[in-house]
């Protein structure tokens, strides 16, 4: 059953749409009044984390602990 989505949940919803909308139209995910997204680099991995608990920078590969998997 579909459960309806907390204020947080809603908002990131809607900056998703939005984002995703403003590139789909320009190329450019940045939208006013939102936090900036930086173009990102081939050897940049700081990327863009989004949440419900706000849009953050994160480091992928620590956050995602690439190391440990990459010695199974």
């Amino acid at each position: 059953m579909f459960q309806p989505l907390n204020p947080d949940q809603q908002r990131l919803a809607d900056e998703v749409i939005a984002r995703w909308s403003a590139f789909a139209r320009t190329g450019n995910p940045n939208i006013p009044g939102a936090k900036y997204w930086p173009r990102a680099t081939p050897g940049d991995l700081t990327v863009q984390s989004l949440n419900p608990g706000g849009v953050t920078r994160t480091n992928f590969f620590t956050d995602h602990r690439l190391a440990f998997w990459a010695t199974l």
